[in-house]
Order: C-alpha cells, then structure tokens, then sequence
C-alpha cells in the first residue's frame, strides 16, 4: 500500500511540475509578446517640463490688436502685437486658462468690438487678462486659480502639494513666491548664484512685456522678500488650458501622407476622411477636399521634411467663394519664418462659387517673406491649365534647387536662396489654397536620402556599391512550418544616419485600432531598452522616423508588409543616445489585437508566437550591432582658423606685416594632408617687425588643441631694425607647443644641428611625415627625427602643416605638401596625363565647356571621370581677372561643386588656399592681369562617393561651376553662349550646380575585338557619360558639351577647341553659391524662376556636322579591312544555295 502511495504522490508531483512548466512557459511567451507597448506615467520632472514650456508659450505668444483698449497703466495701440495683458479681471471672470481660453481670447481679439477691446474699471486693466498668480497658477498646472496669499497659506500648512524650500535648493519649477510684496514668479533657471523667472507683471508701462523674463541673484531675491515654495505637481491642469491640450501637444506622425505636420497643425477647412493610407485597400481611391476656405487653407505633406523630395497632387476645382476674383491654389515650401514660395495655378475670375466663374489659365510662382506672399513680383505663364480640367503640379526638390511640373512639362526652376530658404533647410512641404474649393487625388511625397529613395522598393539598396555587405548583415526571422511567413530586416549606417529596409510576408493583418501596437506593426528599440529608444510604425501612428515609406499589399493568406525608414543622427542622438560609430538594434514585426493573431513558431523556437523577433531576440535586447560604413572621420578632421596677414600671390605666399607680440601668423594647409606625406616650403626673407630682436620663421604642426610642434629657422639679431641685414641668426630649431604654449624651455624643445640658413639666401625646410614619427630637413639634411606621440600629436591623429611666423616678413615659394597622385594622374596642375589615360576619348567626348558668346578666349572647360578607384575631376579657366588671399573661400577665384545632393554637406570646393571635400586636389593660376589660366584636379574615392555623396547604381550626380567674383565690385563675368545674362558664375550647362544637372557614369572600357570572329568589328564607344538630367535636346550628344571638331595639338589636355558646347538656356544669373554650411550665403540676386525653356538643351549645327563627319570617317577607315570585311548575310544565303547545286549536280552525274 505505501509502494503505491508513492506512485500516486510521484505521479500527481509529475503533473503539478509538468503544468508549471507550461504555465510558466505562456507566461512567459504572452509577457514577451506585449511588455514593449506599455506606456510609463508622466514623472514630476516630466511634469516640471510642461510647467516650463507654458511658461515659455505665453512669453512668446503675441495677439495683434486691431482696436485701441486701455490696459495696467498702457494703452494697447490697433496695429501692434502685444503679450498677453496683465490685469486682475475677477470680477466679471476674465482669466485666461480660468475663466476663458487662449483660442477664445485670440478670436475675440480679432473683432475690434469684443470684450478684449474693454476695459476693466473694477480689477484694473483689460476685461481678459493674467495677474502674476493666475500665470504662476496655470504654468503649475493647478487646477484652481490662486494667489499670493493662497500659495503661502498652502505652504504653511503644508497641503495641496505646497511646502517651502531653501535658497540653496531652489530649482527650476519652483515658485518664489511673497504675499507681502503681492506677486510670484515661476523658476525658469537656476545658473549657480543666479535665478531666473517668468512672470506676469504690468511692465508695457515701463518699456518691457507684460509677461517677462527676469534674472537676479538669489541675494537680491531674497532681499525684495521672496521664499521659495516647492511643489510636488499634483494639479490636473487649468480648466481652459488648451494651450497643453493644443499648442504644446505635439502630433504623431501617420501613413496619411495629408494632414497635420508634427511641427503644425493643418488648417480645419479640409476633409481628410478618405485620406486612405498605402495600408487601407481604398489607397488608389485617396483623396482630401475642400469646400469652404479659412486663409491659406494650407495642408502638409506629413511624413517627410528631407531637403530632397518630390511631392505632387492632382487637382480638381469644385468651386471657390463667392467673393474671390484672384484666387489661386497649388504646392508650396513654406518655412516656421513664413519664408517660401507657392508654385500656384491662378484661378482669376469673377464673382460667385461656380467653378465656371473661373476664367485664369496662367501657372507662377512667387515668393512668401514672413508674413507677405509678394504680390507684385510673382511670374506667370499662361495657357497652362483650364479649371474645368484636372490638372496635376509636381514639384522636385533636391536641396537648394526646386523644380517646378504641371502636368508633365517643366514650367519653372527656383533657387532655395532666392525665396529665403536654405538649401539643407528642412520644410514639411504643404498644399495652399486662397478661396478656391478643391478636391486633390493622387498625392505623393517621396524622400531621397544618401540616394536611397524612400520608397518601399528596394532596388536602389541592390543597386548600391554597398549591398554585399548590406545582404550579409540582414536580420531574419522564419515559420518553420511555412517558410512563405517571415520577415526580413536591412539596415545601414552612414554619415547621415540610419537607413531601415524591412519586409513581412504574413497571413493576417490588421489596421484601425486606436492602440499602435494592435495593428500590423514594426517595432524596434535602439541602444536601449527604455521606451525613449522604441521606434514603430503603424497604419495610424508613426515614431522616431524622420522619412519612411509604409505599406500593406495582398489578399487574406498572402499578404506582404514593407518599411522602408530613415532615422537622422539628431533623432539618434536625441532618442538612442547614438555617439556616431555603431550601435545596437533589435528589430521585430507583429499582428496581434489580442483576438487575430498571426502566429509562427521560429526556427530555433518551440513556442508559436506573434511577436516576429529578428534572429528569435526580443528587440529590447538590441542584439544586433550596426557599424557605420566608413567615411572621412569628422574625428580626425578640425577648423583650425588662419591668423594674420599670409596672402597668396599666384602660387607663391607672402607675409608683409605680422599681428603684434605675443601673437603669431599662420597659414594651415589642408590639402591632400594624411599621416603620410611630404611638407616642404622655401623661405626668402625680406624683412621684420622693427623691435623684433628673437624672430622666427619656419613650419607647425599644430592642431586645433594647441598640441604639436614648431620646427623654425632662428633668425635672430636686428633689434629697432626692419631690414634682414643684422640678423645674426642661422640655425634651426624645435619647439614643443602644448595647449598654445610655446614650452621653450621643455626639454623636447631645442637647437638642431647639422645645417645652418644665411638671411640673406633662400632656404628649404622640409618635413617628412610616416605616421607616427616625422624627419625634420634643412634642404636635404637631416636634423632630427622625431616621435609624434612626445609631442602630443597621436598615431592616427590629423594634423595639418602650417607655415608659422614670428614677426619675420617673407616671400615663401614651393611650398606645400607633396604632389599626390592617382592612377596615372599627377595632381600638380597640367592635365596633359589625362590624355595619356585609356579613358581620354570618353573623356574628351563627354567634357563641358562654357564659353563666353563676345570674348572666345573667356571659359571653362570640365572633364569628369568615373571610375572603380573614384571620382577625377578637372577643369581649365581662361579668366581675365583673378582674386586671392580672403579668408570666405567664395570671394576668391574657385571652382565649386555640388556632388550626390544639393546642400552644404555635399558641398565641394578648392581655391588656391581653401580646400573642402576632395582626397587629393590641385588648384594652380598662371598668368597675368588680364590673360590667366587657371587648372583644377580633384578626387574623390570611390567608397566616399558610395557612403557619403549618394552614389548608386554605378552613377554619381554633380553640378560644377567656376567663380571670380569678391561680391564687392571686382568680379570676371561673361555672358554665356545659350544665355543673354552677364554673370560671374560660369556654371556647367549654363545650370547652376544646385540642380546636379550632369549624371557620371562608371567607366567600361570599350570590349575587345575577337581576333577568331572573323565578322567582329571593333567598338569605339564607352559607357562612361555626363549628363544633364534636364535636358532636352534630340540629337546632342547628352548634355554634355559636343566633342570637338579638331584637337589642338597643345601639351594641355584642356586646350582643345570645341567646335560648341552643348547649352542649357540661361539658369539664373545667381552669383556663386551660397556659403559653405557655417558662413552666409554669397549668392547675389538671380533672375528668378527660370522657365522650363532655360532647361531645353540646344546644339549647335556645326557642331552635329562634324560629329557626323568623324563618324563617316570612322566608317570609311572601318571599310579598310580587306576580305574579313566582305562576310555578311548575303555570303551566308549563297553557300547553302551552291552546296544544294553540287549535291543535285553530282547525283545527275551519277545516274548518268
């Protein structure tokens, strides 16, 4: 009996751990499956915050008045904008969050008989208003108004959440607070001994706002006779605050594409009911309308601001308000400044609501400056479109550069800076509509980031040079009874943030759900596992990415899910803590509404779940590591400034005056600098500082830290002289600077012998760098080799060669780093190698000149070759004046150059003494007053232009342009052939090179001829190409300039006459680019926009006649082959023919 008492117990134990087991185990699944959509309670910092933003609200809110009211001790004028009044309306109920709210009161303001147009006689002040209580009130979130005396009772007591605190405590959100002086402030800042505060306090009276910002000491507050009261923020908010509600909520993003903009809402007059998203079955029946008009009526593109997108919308007029006779709608790009411009169709006409009514054709443009559209200086073409017509506007935006369709045809171009915008500026773009009833279908906005367009197609990501690492780092996850259900997630890292591809091959969906996580979902967390760093995307709801595609297609069984996503490095930073290397992602892919569930049980699982994890790994615990692809890293890379009066003459540099002791000049040099190379430079004396008797002159390596070394030549002696004749100075030295001091007395710093300098000749100093150690040279003597690292200069560490001086004047000449090369490129400012190259013809074929239509002898010629090493690019000048020696690169003679995308941070340029972007560079100018030359040799390698410049598919687009101009009166203009504009900016294509008009295609050399087939006849022809992706020409060779007619026989590659350029209508007159990223726009005004008949490309006869006359010759010499020439189809017909002939001819033989 007690064998099988053991056997129950042992059988009953066996169970009770069996449906642990399992209880356990779907605990476990379910909690896995859903503890990333919980939402945390807001804490009291989060609280303080708020507090902090209404605050800041109302100090920056402004009402205009548009009738005169007495206020406090001011009068409130009709026509100027005001804070909101401080008053103490308790009598009749007039506070604002209390009483009223701030969407009432800015209504009210606008009707000039309103009760905001009175004034109070009882409290003081204006019938609605704030006293410095009701303010402090609603900034804490209290739900009742209170006073001075209210908050030192509660303190007193210690209730409703009030206590005091000390000065040495006090902190941002909490109140200082007096009933005996009558007034309180809110904390705003707290900076060590000094506090400060928003209040409400009637100061128009006295210069200031009524709602301020004030700072004192915590003495001096103390003093007037404040406390300091805490607060635990408890309160619900104030019953009318619709300032929280409304203006400080910020909006999620959603797949609508048409709606709100998370920066603003869209105006109420439109119906977005069925503004279906690409997840709802309706998308293709998508559509918003408007049917009664409140302002601009303006409406955002959602989902993306990147400064490269094409939006449009087809649109169909239903009708418009009785009393407009100008109305117009259309695409805009409108800024927070309220800069901007709208690409309008005019639906002039007269009055009434019909759309018949309706009588304008014309389509413009014009600008927008603040708070005025610029009526007045709009451009209009007319017969472009009829309101009883549909009629679809697009607008492409790469940058700086905007160009302008209605229906299909290219109507205007625009420059970002002639509207006031800049070109990297990021704007949710909007449709606008001034009175006239619409209905819009077809919608789109597609962003372009690093040439990865945000699409859902993944195409571009094969097509990147990039996607054998891409496919090898993809995340997965697979059913392993059906592997038709999985999901697949790409990522990659680059300069400008993180790109997400992800695709779901699913069974189930789901949409409509109020809660995001309850629909068919990606999610993913980000170097955490805190909700901060969640990112998701739904039908409805979107967060944390900065550009994304999302959509669902397919039937029940068979659906397909796609995401394609951009994040930002601000967004990284912000929310993922991203520090710019790597970092660490979790991804997953999930439908669940707790009721239809689409589960798979993963390979490498046992359990079916919902929750799709990538590799099986929940993404909280970011498993997967992302590595940015590799770059110029901006750790290595400083802006060290100039100092002093270096100037470059030509080639050479001169220094003729020298800042005053204890200051220094110098001059870096940037160009073509790496861990390994060669500096060198000649010094001629010519003089120095007068009381100068320690003088010095030579070569620094310094970097932005003030770490490095001083390698000088010693030419001391000479006090109270200016001449170099005393100086008794000669040998050479080295001296250690740390954090900027010249440490003379360290013992790294010292005398160096072995070779000595006289003043009087020229000497050669050289510095010869490998990497961590460098060798000093006095000509071609060694003094001393030295390691970097005693001189705080790391191993891998950047540093550019300077040339130093100490109050020594100079004339200093072959100097600067060591020629660089590049695949039988000699950087050094003679392009005769580049006609030595296998690639010259399709070099040559495909260049771009821009010549000047009054003086031949004025131009630029460019030439581009792509490549499996990188980007070559050169360009030849013939100018007759030339500016050096100013420290903004633009008012120097330059070439410039937009690559991958039209903002600052694909900006390239190279002047003599400035340099941005290339590997390797060259800049020379020859010549004299009237009669120079300048050459240009630039490089770019290919994994830059991959990873950084938006490269793809084998294709790199730029715009290129040459400049002299100082935009103050001394500049080289010409006027173009294909223009009628004098301009200094002798662009490519006559386009400005914001519109990235040339395409680059990588070179493929021309196949080879099978000596075997005896038919085979060689090629000429290459892939390689430069196009203008404007153009429209027939049959011009592409955009780029025609080849020429006849080569001269001139050393220089570039001097080869073109019979014509192939040109591009005039672009605008605009001068030289805008600044680089952190400096003011150069650009003078442009004739702005430019029609569509600035795009057209044109050719010159003479030129199609000798392209046609080399091909005839080439045919001609093609013939020249002897018999191998004569096998053609003709031969193949007759053989078999003569064969049959034979075997008839020898059977009747036979027979006979």
């Amino acid at each position: 009996m007690k064998f099988i008492k053991k056997i129950i117990i042992a059988f009953f134990s066996l169970i009770l751990c069996l449906t642990s087991y399992l209880l356990i185990n779907s605990s476990v699944s379910e909690t896995s499956a859903f503890k990333t959509q919980t939402v945390s309670a807001e804490t009291r910092d989060q609280k303080i915050e708020k507090a902090i933003a209404r605050a800041e609200y109302i100090l920056n809110y402004r009402w205009k008045a548009v009738a005169n009211v007495t206020g406090w001790g001011y009068t409130f004028t009709a026509g100027n904008s005001y804070t909101i009044p401080y008053s103490q309306p308790y009598n009749h109920g007039g506070y604002l969050f209390y009483n009223i709210s701030l969407n009432y009161f800015e209504q009210q303001s606008k009707i000039a008989g309103s009760n905001v147009y009175r004034h109070d006689n009882v409290g003081g002040g204006t019938y609605y208003g704030l006293d410095c209580s009701a303010f402090a009130s609603f900034c804490l979130g209290v739900p009742q108004r209170c006073t001075t005396y209210t908050f030192e009772s509660w303190a007193n007591a210690g209730s409703n959440g009030f206590y005091y605190k000390s000065y040495d405590t006090v902190a941002k959100g909490d109140l200082l607070n007096s009933n005996s002086v009558g007034h309180v402030l809110v904390v705003g800042n707290v900076n060590g001994n000094y506090i400060s505060c928003y209040e409400s306090t009637p100061q128009y009276r006295s210069g200031r706002a009524d709602i301020c910002y004030t700072t004192y000491t915590k003495a001096q507050w103390k003093n007037i006779g404040y406390y300091v009261l805490g607060y635990d923020y408890r309160g619900t908010g104030a019953p009318y605050d619709d300032v929280t509600s409304e203006r400080l909520t910020t909006p999620k993003k959603n797949n609508h594409i048409l709606g709100d903009s998370i920066e603003t809402k869209a105006d109420t007059s439109w119906n977005t009911s069925k503004a279906y998203s690409p997840n709802n079955a309706n998308y293709s029946k998508r559509q918003v309308t408007l049917s009664s008009s409140k302002g601009d009526n303006v409406l955002y593109f959602n989902q993306s601001k990147s400064p490269t997108i094409t939006i449009q919308s087809t649109f169909k007029v239903t009708g418009k308000e009785t009393s407009e006779e100008f109305g117009k709608f259309g695409l805009s790009f409108v800024n927070a400044n309220g800069k901007g411009f709208i690409f309008y169709c005019d639906a002039k006409g007269s009055k009434g609501t019909a759309a018949s009514t309706i009588t304008g054709t014309s389509i413009g443009i014009v600008g927008r400056n603040g708070s005025d559209w610029q009526w007045g200086t709009e451009v209009e073409i007319e017969n472009k479109w009829k309101a009883s017509s549909t009629v679809t506007l697009k607008i492409e935006r790469t940058g700086g550069y905007f160009k302008c369709y209605a229906n299909g045809s290219l109507i205007f171009t625009a420059l970002a800076t002639d509207y006031g915008l800049v070109a990297d500026e990021q704007i949710y773009p909007q449709i606008r509509s001034f009175n006239i009833h619409l209905t819009a279908t077809n919608y789109s906005a597609v962003a372009t980031h690093n040439s990865m367009v945000i699409d859902g197609n993944l195409d571009d990501w094969k097509n990147n040079a990039n996607w054998s690492k891409i496919q090898a780092d993809k995340k997965s996850v697979v059913d392993k009874n059906n592997s038709n259900k999985n999901a697949t997630f790409y990522h990659r890292l680059t300069d400008e943030g993180l790109f997400i591809y992800a695709i779901a091959h699913h069974a189930k969906t789901l949409s409509g759900n109020d809660d995001w996580w309850k629909n068919t979902n990606f999610e993913m967390f980000i170097n955490s596992d805190d909700v901060s760093a969640q990112f998701y995307v739904t039908e409805n709801e979107i967060e944390g990415f900065t550009s994304f595609s999302f959509n669902t297609t397919g039937t029940s069984g068979n659906y397909t899910t796609v995401l394609e996503a951009f994040i930002d490095n601000d967004v990284l930073t912000s929310k993922a803590s991203y520090k710019g290397n790597s970092l660490k992602i979790g991804y997953a892919f999930k439908v669940d509404n707790d009721t239809v569930k689409d589960e798979i049980t993963p390979v490498g699982a046992t359990t079916a779940t919902s929750y799709w994890c990538a590799e099986n790994s929940e993404p909280r615990k970011t498993a997967h590591t992302v590595t940015k692809e590799t770059s110029y890293s901006k750790d290595y890379l400083y802006n060290e400034a100039d100092r002093g009066y270096w100037t470059f003459n030509g080639n050479d540099l001169y220094i003729k005056q020298c800042i005053p002791t204890p200051e220094n000049d110098i001059v870096f040099f940037r160009n073509n600098v790496s861990t390994t190379h060669t500096f060198k430079a000649t010094f001629s004396l010519t003089g120095k500082v007068s009381s100068e008797e320690y003088g010095k002159i030579g070569i620094a390596y310094i970097d932005e830290n003030g770490n490095g070394f001083f390698f000088y030549a010693n030419a001391e002696g000479g006090k109270d002289e200016t001449t170099i004749t005393n100086i008794t100075g000669k040998d050479f030295g080295l001296v250690y600077s740390s954090k900027g001091d010249y440490l003379w007395s360290d013992a790294k710093s010292k005398s160096l012998t072995g070779a000595t300098f006289s003043a009087d000749k020229p000497f050669t100093m050289k510095v010869v760098r490998e990497n961590t150690k460098a060798k000093l040279y006095a000509g071609d003597v060694l003094l001393t080799t030295i390691t970097l690292a005693d001189y705080s200069i790391s191993n891998n560490r950047l540093c550019y060669p300077a040339l130093l001086t100490f109050n020594m004047y100079a004339k200093v000449t072959d100097v600067g780093v060591n020629v660089p090369q590049q695949d039988g490129i000699v950087f050094d400012g003679d392009l005769s190698d580049w006609q030595a190259l296998k690639e010259w013809d399709s070099i040559q074929a495909n260049k771009i000149t821009v010549k000047d239509k009054t003086n031949a002898n004025k131009g630029v010629t460019f030439y581009t070759l792509l490549n499996e090493k990188g980007l070559f690019v050169s360009a030849k000048a013939t100018h007759s004046v030339n500016l050096t020696g100013y420290s903004d690169w633009w008012k120097n003679t330059n070439i410039e150059a937009f690559i991958g995308s039209s903002d600052f941070n694909h900006q390239f340029y190279a002047t003599k003494q400035h340099r941005k972007g290339w590997t390797k560079s060259e800049f020379t100018t020859t010549g004299s007053n009237g009669n120079f030359v300048t050459i240009f040799e630039g490089f770019i390698d290919y994994e830059y232009l991959t990873n950084v410049c938006c490269m793809s598919n084998n294709q790199i687009k730029l715009g290129l342009a040459f400049k002299v101009d100082n935009l103050n009166g001394t500049a080289d203009k010409i006027t173009p052939e294909g223009s009628t504009t004098a301009t200094s900016y002798w662009c490519a294509e006559n386009v400005d090179p914001l519109a990235l008009n040339i395409t680059v295609s990588k070179y493929v050399a021309p196949a080879e001829p099978d000596p075997s087939d005896s038919s085979s006849s060689s090629s000429s022809s290459s892939s390689s190409s430069s196009s203008s992706s404007s153009s429209s020409s027939s049959s011009s060779s592409s955009s780029s300039s025609s080849s020429s007619s006849s080569s001269s026989s001139s050393s220089s590659s570039s001097s080869s006459s073109s019979s014509s350029s192939s040109s591009s209508s005039s672009s605008s007159s605009s001068s030289s680019s805008s600044s680089s990223s952190s400096s003011s726009s150069s650009s003078s005004s442009s004739s702005k926009p430019n029609t569509s008949s600035s795009l057209s490309s044109g050719s010159d006869s003479s030129s199609s006649t000798g392209e046609q006359n080399d091909s005839l010759s080439n045919n001609n010499k093609n013939n020249k082959r002897g018999c191998k020439s004569i096998v053609n189809s003709d031969m193949l017909i007759l053989l078999p023919i003569c064969l049959l002939a034979l075997i008839v001819i020898a059977k009747k033989s036979k027979k006979d």
